[in-house]
């Protein structure tokens, strides 16, 4: 469907697919910074950043088993590295979050040797166990697989991704944001004090359950799936009186 010629907004009915790590995936478009800037101007709808990329980083380098990419799979099931049939699927974490392994160049080198990187023949290749088991046995075979990062690397690159944000956001809605969205609702005690450095205030979680306004350090959801416009604000109503929010905050405590 194409968009109106009056309309100074995107069309978000078409899939369509971008590159990440150099493997073609569904791009993710929910919105666009005009409809963005629009919603604001309205003043009845805020955005907030959500970090540049929604990150992982490799935190573990147990070589149990290996990676063979989708012609076109989802946006998140390319890892943080460079996506070649045959690297060994490591343990990942979230990039804010977690201290990440820079894997070694010789690592990317003997895969690229050893696995073709055209899908069909990557993939026959793989079927084959005993192609499978050899290249396992020579990854383990590396003395080093990565290095993982000092606590002030991570310090440093987490700043760096929330300066960035702040950055990107003034630039393309015309203020600085006060509000910071975790993704995947986790964050931790550096992430929190780097993300206030950088000027972030309120900060918004994935629990489910009121939140009090006695605290902006991490701000709760409301379920809304599967309810109707009534059940919500009912909900909304009830999860709005004090004394009714600090009850279910401290039945449903979320750290």
């Amino acid at each position: 469907k194409k968009p109106d010629k009056e309309s100074p907004f995107d069309s978000l009915d078409a899939r369509s697919a971008t590159l990440r790590r150099g493997r073609r995936v569904e791009r993710i478009i929910f919105c666009s910074w005009a409809e963005l800037r629009h919603m604001q101007d309205q003043g009845n709808i805020a955005a907030a950043p959500h970090s540049m990329d929604h990150g992982r980083v490799v935190t573990g380098l147990a070589v149990t088993r290996l990676y063979r990419p989708r012609a076109r799979g989802g946006f998140f099931a390319v890892p943080p590295y460079e996506a070649l049939y045959g690297f060994p699927a490591f343990k990942l974490g979230h990039s804010l979050t977690d201290r990440g392994y820079r894997l070694v160049p010789e690592l990317f080198d003997l895969i690229r040797d050893m696995v073709p990187q055209k899908p069909d023949e990557a993939n026959a290749f793989l079927r084959v166990q005993k192609n499978y088991d050899a290249v396992i046995r020579a990854v383990s075979a590396l003395p080093v697989l990565g290095v993982l990062e000092s606590h002030n690397e991570y310090r440093s690159r987490i700043s760096g991704e929330f300066s960035s944000c702040m950055e990107l956001f003034r630039q393309k809605m015309g203020h600085a944001p006060v509000s910071f969205c975790w993704p995947w609702g986790s964050f931790n005690k550096t992430a929190l004090e780097e993300a206030k450095r950088a000027g972030f205030q309120i900060f918004f979680t994935t629990g489910g359950k009121p939140s009090l306004c006695s605290s902006a350090r991490a701000v709760y959801r409301i379920s809304v799936r599967e309810q109707s416009s009534g059940q919500l604000l009912q909900r909304l109503r009830f999860a709005s009186g004090d004394l009714a929010a600090a009850a279910m905050a401290f039945l449903r405590p979320q750290e």
